[in-house]
């Protein structure tokens, strides 16, 4: 079969987050398994415009996502008419209204995946615009790109021909919100090549970029509690903490190498991130593989964490004493890591996950 993705930035070009993360994954796992696979994509870094990386061919021939993105819907279809791919799907909502209306084609499918929460209900980027730029003289212009970006996402979901969600509640809003039949499909992991020993001493560690989502001062004071622990911020624009308690570090973005060998030295991840901020969070799954405890504020997707693959805890004290008690609690803390770390090797891993996905495209499982 032949896929085309169209996102707005290729993971290796080292910009995006964890749905360009799953997207990559997936395209990766196709072309392993003889699909032909092309991907649409953004050059943000002056990359080469065409290039084939590991049986999958990268265009990046879109403009910049945060300008008027609306501007490219004629160039992505021009460009899937010409690829006549039998499968066009995207994670990311900005461009669900070119995927689904080439969807719309005899013999052709879009598959369209809603990565967050909060975007599997209606008008999310008007609503949080609205509570958010205050009364300003470019307020107008900010809602109505808003708007508008809600009405192309809201009427791609509409026409698409497969939605994919991450979790129940995403589900149940896609039915109740859109009259729409999604399905679930587990996010997908690929074993990392790092190897690297856990810290001799108890390594605290919160990854991720700072943004109000991601709520990083819930782990600063976390950290404030805890000074007999080391405490590492891994992420973009994580500087902004460096120096805020002596048993803190902050090391800013680092490659995603780097950022597992963190992980694997780790004993414990904090998430700090609010529930409807993450529909499933990558770091969950790189943590549980690499059997290092999870201490989530919000994120907990199908209740996973709080059914036995973490802990969940509500603020920074709660936050404290899940911490100290995976820290010495040695049998707690090895079965709490070993369950998880079966549950992504049953679950999670492109053996599983690619059939799957392969079943939903067909329209099988109620696709």
């Amino acid at each position: 079969m032949r896929f085309a993705f169209v996102m707005p930035y290729y993971m290796p070009d080292g910009i995006g987050g964890g749905a360009e993360r799953q997207a990559h994954l997936l395209a990766h796992a196709l072309a392993e398994r003889g699909h032909e696979v092309f991907y649409l994509a953004g050059n943000p870094k002056g990359k080469p415009q065409f290039e084939e990386d590991a049986g999958v061919s990268v265009m990046r021939v879109l403009r910049h996502p945060a300008k008027l993105h609306f501007l490219d819907y004629p160039r992505i279809l021009s460009h899937l008419r010409r690829l006549s791919p039998d499968v066009v799907l995207s994670r990311i909502r900005m461009y669900y209204f070119p995927v689904s209306l080439y969807g719309l084609l005899p013999r052709r499918t879009s598959v369209i995946f809603i990565p967050e929460d909060r975007l599997s209900t209606p008008f999310p980027e008007t609503r949080m615009i609205w509570r958010g730029v205050g009364l300003t003289p470019k307020m107008p212009l900010y809602i109505a790109h808003a708007l508008a970006t809600d009405v192309f996402a809201q009427t791609g979901l509409m026409l698409a021909d497969r939605l994919v969600v991450q979790n129940e509640i995403q589900r149940r809003n896609v039915r109740k919100f859109f009259l729409r039949r999604a399905v679930k499909l587990p996010s997908l992991f690929r074993p990392p090549r790092v190897v690297a020993s856990k810290s001799p001493k108890p390594l605290i560690l919160w990854v991720g970029n700072v943004r109000a989502t991601k709520r990083p001062e819930v782990f600063v004071d976390v950290a404030a509690r805890l000074p007999e622990y080391d405490f590492v911020m891994v992420g973009r624009k994580t500087e902004r903490f460096s120096g805020a308690l002596p048993n803190l570090r902050a090391l800013g973005e680092l490659p995603h190498d780097d950022v597992l060998r963190w992980m694997a030295r780790a004993w414990v991840l904090i998430n700090t991130s609010t529930a409807r901020g993450e529909g499933f969070p990558n770091v969950f799954l790189e943590a549980w593989y690499l059997r290092t405890a999870v201490v989530s504020f919000g994120a907990d997707p199908d209740g996973l964490v709080s059914s036995g693959l973490g802990l969940k805890v509500e603020d920074a004290d709660e936050g404290a004493a899940a911490v100290r008690r995976i820290v010495e609690d040695a049998e707690f803390r090895s079965r709490l890591t070993e369950r998880a770390h079966t549950h992504v090797l049953e679950n999670h891993l492109p053996e599983v996950v690619v059939p799957k996905f392969l079943r939903i495209v067909s329209g099988i499982n109620g696709g």
